[in-house]
Formats: structure tokens, sequence, C-alpha cells
């Protein structure tokens, strides 16, 4: 009865921060289809969404270990092209 007041996906609206989905293809929380099926319905506001699977990666993978390492390139990549990465912050 909750999930409307607490999903992502019941509050788009124009002028969202950019958003970027890092994701596992074996999350059974939320699995990769809904991460895709969101990023079209923000783009639809006229705002930024990416979305990045990681192949093998579970619900919560992405805080240590192997995919952590693989997703933070991407993550400071797109913070900076995003422009949200300070300006004179090294690599």
């Amino acid at each position: 009865e909750q999930y409307p007041a607490l999903s992502p996906a019941h509050h788009l609206r124009s002028g969202m921060p950019p958003q970027l989905i890092v994701s596992g293809s074996k999350d059974h929380v939320i699995p990769a289809k809904y991460a895709y099926e969101y990023a079209e319905e923000v783009r639809k506001t006229g705002s930024v969404c990416e979305v990045k699977i990681y192949e093998g990666a579970k619900h919560g993978a992405f805080y240590r270990g192997k995919y952590l390492k693989q997703a933070q390139p991407v993550i400071d990549a797109f913070l900076k092209t995003q422009k949200l990465w300070p300006e004179n912050e090294s690599d």
C-alpha cells in the first residue's frame, strides 16, 4: 500500500536531476527490465537517465569488490559528463 509513495516511478516530473542506474543481470529484487522501463519514463520527462547493467551482478553488488571496481569509472564519467563532478577535483 505504501509502494506508490516510496517508488521513484510514481514521482516523475520534468526537471529531475540526472540519474545513473547501476544494476546487475542477476538482481532479483529489482530486475534489469524495470531499470530500462524506469529510464525510458524519466527520458519522456526530458530528464537524463542512463542504465548500466553488469552481467552476473546481484542486488547490492556495487558496494565492494569487482563490480564496484568495474562500475566506478562509469559512475565517474557520468558525473563528469553531467557536470556534477567538481572542476578542480583530480581523477
